[in-house]
């Protein structure tokens, strides 16, 4: 049996997946690609110093964003479930087609709104970090960070919505201090072409260990 180290990225039961899978499936073979756990170098990072913003310039400043970009889709990520749903609702006010996706939205709307993105007959994807895994768009889209990403994995699965199968891809991430040092890292790994796992520590203690400084 094969399978493809893709998924193994979370923790099951306090052991990593990838143990687990391994002292479940006794010989099981694990492929791994040179990129596994890496960046594409074809992402194009965009930083937005928003220490000073409230959530409506937050907002206003997605709506100009999406008026005077040149990608078609866009993906929204949020830390909130409450943003999520404001946001498309102010996008929507705004004459930008919007849904959303979170874990306050029953499993059938959620289904229905993917398949309706999919469509794209709707611009923006709001969501929380529940979207950020295992969801895949045949198109490329340009994905937006109304919140920033507190640990590398999140961040790992945010930018690899865009990007995808060797194109080109945006992300755009509203920072504020309190985010530079998680970001500043993750650069350096983009820059460097190196795969996450090798910078961040299997229980992904950044944000503790910064905050211990």
């Amino acid at each position: 049996m094969i399978l493809t180290a893709a998924s193994f990225n979370t923790k099951i039961k306090g052991i990593e997946a990838e143990e687990y899978i391994q002292r479940l499936f006794n010989g099981i073979n694990i492929v791994k690609n040179q990129n596994y756990l890496k960046i594409s170098d074809k992402i194009e990072h965009r930083v937005i110093d928003s220490d000073d913003f409230t959530i409506e310039e937050k907002m206003q400043a997605i709506v100009q964003l999406i008026d005077q970009s040149t990608e078609e889709n866009f993906i929204i990520f949020c830390s909130k479930n409450d943003n999520v749903e404001g946001i498309v609702k102010y996008l929507n006010e705004n004459n930008i087609t919007a849904l959303s996706f979170s874990s306050d939205i029953p499993d059938q709307q959620k289904v229905e709104n993917l398949f309706k993105f999919r469509s794209k007959n709707y611009i923006a994807f709001v969501c929380s970090d529940s979207a950020n895994r295992g969801i895949h768009f045949d198109f490329d889209c340009h994905v937006i960070q109304f919140d920033s990403a507190n640990n590398a994995i999140n961040l790992l699965h945010r930018f690899g919505r865009t990007g995808r199968l060797g194109k080109k891809g945006v992300v755009t991430s509203f920072v504020k201090k309190e985010d530079y040092a998680l970001l500043g890292k993750f650069q350096e790994l983009i820059d460097n072409s190196q795969p996450v796992k090798e910078v961040f520590s299997k229980n992904r203690s950044f944000s503790k260990r910064k905050a211990q400084q």
